[in-house]
């Protein structure tokens, strides 16, 4: 049974909305996230990495808070992009949600870090 994890990011210096394009336009996906994403009715999202592909569904979203994918065929896990700014300091906290086999956790977190460091890289942090 997958059990649900979160992680968090903290940006310094950049815009929320930059970082929103980032996490739910084809074009910013495709810069970090996967190989390409192609984007189907504006629901169907097809991920691509190394020739193969997967498509995930946007289930849930809050323009410029939050969006929630849910992968084709599994009906019990999703992910979720949420952009939090510190009011304090301004930062920018990208939090991410996942679920990942107890066994896998390691991993899918060793990814995302990998997968976030793309995306610094990007937007130049």
């Amino acid at each position: 049974m997958k059990e649900k994890f979160q992680i968090e990011y903290v940006f310094q210096n950049i815009s929320a909305n930059i970082l929103w394009r980032e996490i739910t336009s084809s074009q910013g996906l495709s810069e970090w996230f996967a190989d390409s994403c192609d984007v189907v009715d504006k629901k169907k999202y097809i991920f691509s990495w190394q020739g193969t592909s997967q498509a995930a569904f946007l289930i849930k979203s809050e323009e410029g808070k939050f969006v929630r994918f849910q992968w084709e065929n599994e009906v019990d896990s999703y992910f979720e992009f949420r952009i939090e700014t510190s009011n304090l300091t301004k930062n920018v906290a990208l939090t991410i949600v996942d679920f990942a086999e107890p066994e896998d956790k390691e991993d899918s977190i060793m990814l995302w870090d990998s997968q976030i460091d793309n995306l610094k890289r990007l937007m130049g942090i």
